[in-house]
């Protein structure tokens, strides 16, 4: 049987990016855009002031916090592709 790490329920990836960010951590990523892609990189910026709360790597890439499936293998628990 596949088994996941996944976030409790009401829980958010903020603290994890948050922490990542902070502590200058590489971050691994899955999230959708047009399918699902995979990210990594070291987060620049963390938007969450506003009605679309994103992120941005070092690389320029923006990323939506909602559209994120995946941090550091730690997945979101409504994520149910394999």
């Amino acid at each position: 049987m596949d088994k996941r790490n996944t976030l409790h329920k009401g829980e958010t990836f903020l603290a994890v990016l948050t922490d990542c960010k902070n502590s200058h951590s590489k971050v691994h990523l899955l999230f959708e855009e047009d399918g699902v892609v995979r990210g990594e990189g070291f987060i620049q910026k963390l938007e969450t002031d506003n009605d679309a709360p994103y992120l941005q790597l070092t690389d320029g890439k923006q990323i939506l916090l909602q559209h994120i499936i995946a941090v550091n293998g730690m997945f979101d628990p409504s994520y149910s592709e394999c």
